[in-house]
């Protein structure tokens, strides 16, 4: 089957997953909260099928492993998220690696003027802080994070901001992520979307998700596009 090339105005890139492999230091992050909390660690394939849908899904997950035994579910799961966020931010960063050609993509498209951005779950404070200490933040025109509009993904909401910030169709936004969240948030927009091979998508089957094309590096990008910039 003879795939056409998309024609592309801006990019969105989701972030865990797709660019950083930030899943040793969420699962470190996940199990010294659940250490201070008395309850049992979870193995690091746990903490992936729980990751993009944003933190307090991931607290929620993992507290539903391990049922409060209080009298208000609702206080140890604030106190949980709490505890989470504090642990993460000490070590947002120590183990999260770039996955491999992520830099030289992204050097390539800012060569073409293309606009770029960073559409993630994760909150705003933790996602600085990560593009910060990789030096990823230059290439990017906008950062989206979890909590930037009122609604996150799969909700087109982030999209659709994205849309109005560039002045582009939502057509020819591609997505480029790495989970059923990112792709069903690209389908919500009306947008086409990518999904990489190496990413959390957990047990599903990279083909059943529905991405209009699934690639082995971001780098695989190039001859699947065409570029649409505006002058």
């Amino acid at each position: 089957m003879v795939f056409c090339p998309i024609s592309v105005s801006a990019f969105a890139f989701d972030l865990d997953g797709t660019l950083v492999d930030s899943l040793p230091d969420l699962a470190s992050a996940s199990n010294r909260m659940l250490s201070r909390l008395n309850r049992p660690s979870v193995s690091e394939d746990r903490v992936r099928s729980y990751v993009g849908k944003g933190i307090d899904v991931l607290v929620h997950k993992l507290m539903g492993e391990f049922p409060p035994k209080l009298s208000s579910p609702k206080e140890i799961l604030f106190k949980a998220r709490v505890i989470f966020r504090e642990e993460y931010e000490n070590g947002i960063t120590t183990h999260s690696r770039i996955f491999p050609g992520v830099v030289d993509t992204l050097l390539k498209l800012k060569k073409k003027n293309i606009p770029l951005a960073c559409v993630t779950n994760k909150p705003e404070r933790h996602t600085e802080i990560v593009l910060k200490n990789l030096e990823l933040k230059q290439y990017f025109d906008l950062v989206i994070s979890g909590d930037t509009c009122s609604r996150m993904k799969p909700d087109p909401l982030p999209l659709e901001y994205l849309g109005r910030v560039f002045g582009v169709s939502l057509k020819k936004v591609l997505m480029i992520g790495d989970s059923k969240v990112d792709i069903e948030a690209a389908r919500n927009a009306g947008s086409p979307v990518f999904c990489v091979s190496y990413g959390y998508h957990g047990a599903v089957s990279l083909d059943s998700l529905g991405a209009d094309m699934v690639i082995e590096s971001v780098r695989d990008i190039f001859p699947l596009v065409n570029f649409d910039v505006k002058s």
